[in-house]
């Protein structure tokens, strides 16, 4: 089997498509192997904070039956405390959710990039390039990416697209929740 030419051993096959498509799968596979330990992890705590307010809630219904006293009191306020912060732990990690979902589509897109530069019939057809701005705009699921994507495609740079998005993000009222 002949050794496959790299960047430290080139030899006449080498090729810049071939090492930028290495380059491509290397990053997938960071992203892929980061998504997986967090996922991990973020199920472990939101399993553990599901518990917590579980429990927490047992305990207030347990303290809430007892006689009226300031310890009772003082015992249902940091209950009650616990139990907000609680929640608001849970709501925040269910926006890693959104963040996951976004690195899934970003390894998606530099797979079907890979796949584009990969082939000679594709890499120089700009239906094809067409297509897969296409497919990359179709899968963005919130508004503000999608701005992003049009923002990098009419010429825009990088620091000039994520400008725009941040002044779309603080436009939206801080009560709006963008579902994704």
């Amino acid at each position: 089997m002949k050794q496959q030419s790299t960047s430290q051993q080139p030899d006449l096959d080498w090729s810049q498509v071939q090492e930028t498509v290495k380059m491509l799968t290397a990053t997938m596979c960071q992203v892929e192997n980061a998504m997986r330990e967090g996922s991990n992890a973020v199920e472990t705590l939101t399993s553990g904070f599901m518990s917590m307010a579980t429990n927490a809630e047992s305990i207030t219904q347990a303290v809430e039956k007892l006689g009226d006293s300031e310890e009772k009191e003082a015992i249902l306020n940091f209950s009650r405390e616990n139990s907000s912060h609680i929640q608001a732990s849970i709501i925040a990690f269910q926006f890693y959710d959104k963040l996951y979902q976004r690195l899934q589509q970003t390894t998606q897109n530099l797979s079907e990039l890979s796949q584009l530069v990969e082939s000679p019939d594709r890499l120089y057809n700009p239906a094809e390039w067409s297509q897969l701005q296409n497919n990359i705009l179709a899968r963005s699921t919130t508004q503000n990416d999608k701005q992003l994507l049009e923002a990098i495609m009419s010429g825009k740079s990088i620091e000039e697209a994520l400008a725009l998005s941040s002044q779309q993000t603080e436009e939206t009222d801080d009560d709006d929740i963008e579902l994704f």
